[in-house]
């Protein structure tokens, strides 16, 4: 889940990533068409097989649990340099199966 992420070149072109296209309304749509949509997709299909699977609740909102995913990895990549790791991706796949993730440290 966070290889792509975790990655140095992947995690220097973020920044860019993100704030380039803003302005320009006909390339951030083509990106988020060739990127990030089917990115999303992907994720979206794996999520509703587990569901399928009964797995995860039926009821699960795939887009909110990728926008947790995915705020959560940029801001540990682009602001706190926090780990991109086993642990992370564990602590994130059991808040979307409502366990509840043993804390690591005393950060709050």
């Amino acid at each position: 889940m966070t290889s792509d992420y975790a990655n140095e070149d992947m995690a220097a072109s973020l920044p860019a990533l993100a704030a380039g296209p803003l302005p320009h309304p006909e390339l951030m749509r083509q990106f988020r068409e060739a990127f990030l949509f089917r990115k999303r997709e992907n994720i979206a299909a794996a999520l509703r097989r587990a569901v399928q699977r009964g797995d995860l609740p039926e009821d699960l909102d795939t887009d909110l649990v990728q926008d947790i995913w995915a705020g959560t990895i940029l801001y540990r990549r682009l602001m706190t340099g926090s780990p991109l790791d086993a642990d992370l991706a564990e602590h994130l796949v059991q808040l979307v199966t409502n366990m509840s993730p043993r804390r690591t440290d005393e950060r709050v």
